[in-house]
């Protein structure tokens, strides 16, 4: 399992990593730049509201179905007729309650109404598509499901690179932007359809079980919960910006905020990766009750050490990277960028131990944990925002994502005793050490080397150092790793 967690992971992250950061640098960064802080802060606290209730479209159908059907694949052709008949019904209470809520709080201005309805139409293609997907995962199509996580994206790239440098350039705005995003989840949707009814060959037909439907939401109602709770206090931040601050100064801090998000968000594309792939053989290991910790140490250390690798050459080359990407970077841009990516450390932990409490079924803990979570954000924001603006909603986030990530990493050793092989002091050991390795290393790099070569190198090169000396002191299995690659024995 642990092998076959190494193989998909490489292609999943390697496909991703091609095309998901230049969507988020080459794409979203440009639309920043060319419409300006005021709307791209408007566009990005709308699109914040609108995955605020997207579980409602959901609720939680899509994790309870892939620890289902992982664990019983033939029962796939008896539950997928009802659960796209729910979803459709589901679809619309999500649409009429996000509406109703938006116009409560606003956004019923002719500018936000119609970017709210075309993204509360994205969001309904978005659950679809990721429903499609678990199937394809539970099943254990990693490969197939890995190809399709970025089409999506490759799409988006086509279309709003033609908008952004095409004929119609000069006459850009954000709605075209969005109006490029839902083309491109109806196309993935449909393309998504296709594949998972060729694969499975079941028939196509819609049907109501009540009972059916009723026992199946009776279990993934905690599911839906903790996704709620987690997606409230990690996009609350942006609307709480945009809608707390007087004038147009709401939409230019979310605007700040959304810049050094971005970055952050492309890591967590990575974080969610690994979660699709660990929750079907998380599950599929337990019900079978093996040793789990191996994947989980395998899983965390290179989570650990992407974003780790990522916060200290933030931290070092901020300035750097915020005047290359963002042309109206100033001083207070940098430093909301540079505290806000500390939370990735947090936010990879969570994505792992996250997904082996939602594997192992421990809902009730987690909802436990995120409400904490949700409530410390919200008063966090609530004293911060009107004092600091962006850097407070930043600083509150990393404090509620570092609550989070020690709460979980607790409660999988409380609840999951086949992980517990996974905490022995000299993980703890190595963690230390490979911090002050990287502080080092980044540091060497932008005191010493940055007068002489390129920054961008700098970055490259530290990150390249960091990891030999991740695999020096077993930081991660490089050497496992490869050896996994190259022989099917192992």
């Amino acid at each position: 399992m642990k092998k076959e967690f190494l193989l998909n992971l490489v292609l999943l992250v390697g496909i991703n990593l091609l095309i998901k950061p230049f969507y988020a640098f080459g794409i979203d960064l440009q639309v920043q730049n060319r419409v300006g802080m005021e709307d791209y802060g408007l566009y990005f606290a709308l699109f914040n509201f609108s995955y605020i209730f997207q579980i409602i479209s959901d609720l939680g159908i899509q994790q309870h179905n892939s620890r289902f059907i992982a664990q019983n694949p033939k029962l796939l052709a008896k539950y997928l007729p009802d659960f796209l008949a729910l979803k459709g019904v589901l679809a619309l209470i999500f649409f009429t309650v996000s509406l109703i809520t938006g116009l409560i709080l606003g956004y019923g201005k002719a500018e936000s109404i119609e970017l709210l309805l075309l993204m509360l139409c994205n969001q309904v293609l978005i659950t679809f598509i990721f429903y499609l997907r678990s199937n394809l995962a539970a099943l254990q199509f990693y490969r197939t499901d890995s190809l399709i996580s970025a089409l999506d994206k490759l799409l988006l790239i086509g279309f709003v690179a033609f908008l952004l440098w095409g004929p119609w350039k000069e006459g850009f705005t954000i709605q075209w932007f969005v109006y490029a995003q839902t083309a491109s989840f109806l196309v993935t949707a449909i393309s998504v359809w296709i594949i998972l009814f060729r694969k499975v060959k079941i028939p196509l037909r819609l049907k109501w079980n009540s009972a059916r439907i009723v026992a199946v939401l009776r279990k993934s109602w905690p599911y839906a919960l903790v996704v709620f709770l987690m997606t409230a206090y990690t996009r609350l931040d942006a609307v709480m910006l945009e809608r707390m601050l007087p004038g147009t100064e709401g939409e230019i801090q979310s605007g700040v905020y959304a810049f050094g998000y971005r970055l952050l968000d492309a890591f967590n594309m990575i974080g969610y990766l690994f979660a699709s792939l660990l929750l079907p053989m998380f599950a599929r290991m337990l019900q079978k009750k093996e040793e789990i910790g191996d994947l989980l140490k395998t899983a965390h250390q290179w989570m650990f050490f992407l974003t780790a690798s990522l916060s200290y050459s933030v931290l070092f080359f901020g300035d750097e990277l915020s005047h290359w990407m963002l042309k109206d970077a100033s001083e207070y841009t940098v430093s909301v960028f540079s505290l806000l990516i500390w939370s990735s450390i947090s936010s990879g932990i969570i994505y792992i131990f996250g997904t082996l409490l939602t594997a192992n079924g421990s809902m009730k803990q987690m909802n436990l944990v995120f409400t904490i979570g949700l409530i410390l954000n919200i008063i966090g924001n609530a004293f911060l925002i009107p004092n600091f603006g962006a850097w407070g909603a930043a600083l509150s986030t990393v404090v509620t994502q570092s609550f989070v990530a020690i709460a979980e990493i607790i409660l999988v050793y409380r609840q999951v005793p086949n992980a517990r092989s996974f905490y022995i002091p000299t993980e703890i050991l190595r963690t230390l050490m490979l911090c002050m390795g990287l502080f080092l290393i980044f540091g060497l790099m932008n005191s010493y080397f940055s007068p002489f070569i390129d920054w961008r190198i700098s970055i490259i090169l530290g990150g390249f150092a960091g990891l030999a000396w991740a695999e020096r002191i077993g930081a991660v299995e490089l050497k496992g790793f490869f050896t996994i690659l190259q022989s099917r024995s192992q």
